[in-house]
């Protein structure tokens, strides 16, 4: 969630809010039914979710830097555990249309280099990239391929 010092830099934005539209501000900082933990996020590199409050989260893992951000904002404390769950801190509210607006993750491109490297697959590999099946795997990875051989 976010840092005190988050709330006072937006004090002035969303002091006129009624009680509903701080609840539903509030509740884009929360993913029901998921205890997704720092690991989780390092493990499958981004994660689309949505929250209680109907905000898209784009949760990254930036391995070349070891960094994650939700919406392009900073993640800065990690794995805070209690009976309710995770807490991570960041370091801005996520308030839609002034900061914090949804950052899909970036498409992801299978590497099909280990395929090609047993010499086999040529045929198959070929005929993956003439038909745009290549996008469809890299859409949908981890997917299982049953290839061919060339032979």
């Amino acid at each position: 969630g976010p840092k005190d010092s988050a709330f006072e830099a937006i004090q002035a934005a969303v002091e006129n809010l009624s009680a509903e539209e701080v609840k539903a501000v509030l509740l884009n900082h929360v993913i029901l039914g998921a205890n997704v933990t720092a690991s989780d996020v390092v493990a499958a590199g981004c994660l689309e979710v949505p929250t209680a409050g109907g905000l898209m989260l784009g949760i990254n893992f930036d391995a070349e830097n070891s960094t994650v951000t939700v919406n392009g904002v900073p993640v800065t404390d990690f794995d805070v555990t209690g009976d309710y769950g995770v807490l991570h801190g960041i370091e801005s509210v996520l308030v839609e249309g002034l900061q914090g607006d949804f950052v899909p993750c970036p498409a992801f491109e299978a590497d099909f280099s280990p395929i090609a490297a047993k010499g086999n697959y040529d045929t198959l590999l070929g005929a993956v990239v003439a038909t745009g099946n290549d996008a469809t795997i890299s859409a949908n990875a981890p997917v299982t391929i049953f290839g061919p051989k060339d032979s």
